[in-house]
C-alpha cells in the first residue's frame, strides 16, 4: 500500500497502433510518460510487433486540476536520434479519482499532421492508497486533451 497522503497516477499502456507511420520490420518503439523534462528518463522500449505492451508508469502529483502528463512515442534509432511518431498531453483532472479509466488517445505529430497513430491507456488516479489498477472502473469527466 502507498502512503494515504500521496497522490499517484498510474498510467498503463494497453495497446499501440502506429497507424500510417512507416515502422520498419522489427523496429523498436520508445514510449514515454511524464512532464516534458522527464520524458527521457521515463522511456520504455517495446517491439513494433507487440500490440499490447502493458508498460506502466507512476506519476506523483499534488493537484489534479493543475497537473497533466505527456504521452509520447518515437521510433528508436541507433544513430541520429529517435524519430517522433506522435504525442498527446492529457490533464489529470479529467480522470475520475480512485478509479481506473480506459481511454483511446489519438496522437499528434507536429512535423507531419497526416500521421494517424493511436494508443489505448488505462489511468488509475489513486488518492486512497489502493494498489495500482485494483480500483473500480471509472470514466472520463471531460475531454482530457490539453
Amino acid at each position: 500500500m502507498i502512503d494515504s497522503h500521496q497522490r499517484v497516477a498510474y498510467i498503463r499502456l494497453d495497446s499501440f497502433d502506429a497507424g500510417n507511420f512507416d515502422a520498419d520490420y522489427g523496429s523498436r518503439i520508445v514510449a514515454s510518460v511524464g512532464s516534458r523534462c522527464s520524458l527521457l528518463r521515463n522511456a520504455k522500449e517495446f517491439s513494433n510487433f507487440d500490440k499490447c505492451p502493458h508498460k506502466v508508469w507512476e506519476l506523483k502529483y499534488r493537484n489534479p486540476h493543475t497537473s497533466s502528463f505527456i504521452l509520447s512515442f518515437s521510433k528508436k534509432r541507433t544513430f541520429g536520434g529517435d524519430i517522433q511518431i506522435g504525442e498527446a498531453e492529457l490533464k489529470l483532472s479529467h480522470f475520475e479519482l480512485n478509479s481506473v479509466t480506459k481511454q483511446e488517445v489519438k496522437l499528434r505529430n507536429f512535423g507531419n499532421r497526416r500521421l494517424s497513430s493511436t494508443a489505448t491507456i488505462s489511468v488509475h488516479m489513486c488518492e486512497d492508497g489502493s494498489y495500482p489498477f485494483s480500483a473500480r472502473e471509472g470514466h472520463l469527466l471531460e475531454h482530457s486533451h490539453v
